[in-house]
């Protein structure tokens, strides 16, 4: 009974890590959960098939290998500058009514500036519908206190009103809780919309949902507190209008139920619920799991319905989405679209806390150091000695073997007994690849050493690395040897 109470119905969820290693270096990062990995693919890209990038170690990795069958993720470092992560993690959310205030908070910037904001546009609004059981905040009844019976600092301060003001320069009206704005920016849809977290994360699914009926996919979305960011494919500002104004509120529980089984978001706390009722043991490794196959073939059983209950008390709030499209509905809320402001994007705070991320010429050179300090063994085909030595002492004395010959085959210091094996080995394939291997090494010497010591590269990727890249280039040679590296990741499954 305490073996089934411990693995069963612990009330810490029984999660597995997994580790992070840089492609380039082969270092350990780090460790992330069972909740990340499973919202990958086995090739480590997002619903939309781009790879998923995260922060970790104050940098912006990205996704290049997440093999089911190995226990860690394999990553490579971001070299482009000015791209935010897209995955932020589940964080705590932040409850409605902080968000809410947090517009009222803009408001009364403005206010004590002068400003127009379009709230007395807002407040005129006759509503439509009844308001019976509305929150306060959604009728214009809750509480609001002027900017200074806030404890912020002058420069938060400043550092607010500035936004405030771009804001109201650009759009013309502040987003609080009674006005949800439209942007349509260069790549994507924002809705302002200051509601917290999960009526947040509700409202994004529920847009996303009906979003991939238009070309049958899904795309990207981001979501926080005050708005939700939709590159999906073929979606419009007036599409969005539309699906707030007439979808029935009725309708949203529904809705969510049959969309989010279709969707990675569940994968995590199906795992768990799937544990608590022993479908799955403990230790499991999910990813080899068909997770699917499990939601199809329980749909409608308290399995299911147990997931389901359990996301949306975490990550969302069907209820207080409800009431906000009731609001929205009965003109309560306010929904209008406007120019891009400064509120419509993340703010620049969490970005500002990454390092650089390393430039091309810095990951080469983090590639260039681990293969000249790795150690690597030289095998004679005449006479069958060996040599041993570290890539950065390479030298003249090194072309030759004692006995004279110059065919000298080449791996790294981990594969010497396989290597001595290869050279005396009778297989005419195994002779005619370390044939190769000495005829590179003799031609390219150093040049051929690193790219032979590289991950996934053997002879025959040598030779087409070798012809592409001029002797001496030794910046080029470093790039493709990266290249060869990270297709080799993404492509090591496969192989038989």
């Amino acid at each position: 009974a305490r073996t089934y109470l411990q693995k069963h119905l612990s009330m810490i969820a029984d999660e597995t890590k997994y580790a992070v290693r840089d492609a380039v270096t082969r270092r350990m990062l780090g460790n992330v959960d069972e909740t990340f990995v499973l919202s990958l693919d086995d090739s480590g890209a997002e619903e939309d098939g781009t790879p998923r990038r995260f922060v970790m170690a104050g940098r912006t990795w990205e996704v290049v290998d997440a093999d089911s069958e190995k226990v860690e993720l394999l990553v490579a470092p971001v070299s482009e500058q000015g791209e935010a992560p897209v995955w932020a993690g589940e964080l705590p959310p932040v409850p409605a009514d902080i968000a809410r205030e947090a517009g009222a908070i803009r408001i009364a910037v403005a206010e004590s500036h002068g400003w127009s904001t379009g709230v007395e546009e807002s407040a005129s609004a006759e509503p439509r519908g009844s308001m019976v059981g509305l929150d306060p905040w959604l009728t214009g009844d809750a509480v609001t206190y002027e900017i200074d019976d806030y404890p912020l600092s002058s420069p938060s301060l400043a550092l607010l009103a500035e936004n405030v003001a771009e804001h109201i320069e650009a759009s013309g009206c502040l987003p609080h809780a009674r006005l949800l704005t439209l942007e349509r920016r260069r790549d994507a849809i924002v809705l302002n919309s200051t509601h917290g977290s999960r009526i947040n994360e509700t409202l994004a699914h529920f847009l996303q949902a009906m979003a991939s009926n238009i070309e049958g996919r899904v795309g990207r979305v981001l979501v926080d507190p005050y708005r939700i960011t939709l590159q999906v494919p073929g979606l419009t500002p007036a599409g969005v209008v539309e699906w707030l104004t007439e979808t029935p509120p009725e309708a949203l529980d529904d809705l969510i139920r049959l969309s989010i089984p279709n969707g990675r978001q569940l994968r995590a706390r199906m795992v768990q619920v799937c544990k608590v009722f022993g479908v799955l043991h403990a230790g499991v490794d999910p990813r080899k799991v068909n997770l699917g196959g499990i939601i199809t073939r329980y749909r409608g059983t308290p399995l299911v319905d147990e997931a389901l209950d359990k996301l949306f008390s975490e990550r969302m709030d069907i209820e207080g989405t409800t009431d906000l499209l009731r609001a929205i509905q009965s003109g309560a809320v306010e929904l209008r679209m406007t120019a891009p402001g400064a509120l419509g994007i993340s703010p620049r705070g969490q970005r500002d806390l990454l390092l650089p991320n390393w430039s091309a010429t810095e990951v080469r050179e983090r590639l260039k150091n681990r293969l000249v300090n790795e150690r690597v063994v030289l095998v004679c085909l005449r006479c069958k000695d060996w040599m041993r030595f570290r890539v950065e002492r390479y030298a003249e004395k090194h072309h030759r073997c004692a006995c004279g010959g110059a065919m000298l085959a080449c791996a790294r210091e981990g594969l010497e007994d396989r290597l001595k094996e290869w050279v005396v080995d009778d297989d005419p394939a195994v002779r005619n690849r370390m044939q190769r291997n000495a005829e590179l090494v003799q031609l390219r010497g150093k040049e051929a050493i690193l790219c032979l010591l590289a991950r996934g590269v053997g002879p025959d990727t040598a030779t087409r690395i070798l012809r592409r890249v001029p002797a001496g280039d030794e910046e080029m040679l470093l790039k493709t040897i990266h290249e060869a590296e990270l297709q080799y990741a993404r492509t090591r499954r496969f192989w038989g």
